[in-house]
């Protein structure tokens, strides 16, 4: 599937990445290099009742945004 990735780490970078499935693993090796914080500290949340859009979180304050674009057939 395709997630976008909106306004991660202090650049605000913004970026797609296509990952087998949604996973913390997954996630976190697309904004690790984007950010300051351990990997350990990076946590994400839904923020939709859909599921298909959140916050990317770290050390207790929001570092960004994601979306899921769409699955993989």
């Amino acid at each position: 599937m395709i997630i976008k990735f909106k306004d991660i780490g202090y650049a605000n970078e913004t970026f797609e990445k296509n990952i087998k499935e949604i996973s913390y693993e997954e996630m976190v090796r697309c904004v690790a290099p984007y950010v300051c914080s351990s990997p350990s500290s990076i946590w994400f949340s839904f923020s939709n009742e859909e599921k298909t859009k959140g916050h990317v979180n770290a050390n207790f304050h929001t570092i960004g945004y994601f979306e899921i674009k769409k699955e993989m057939a």
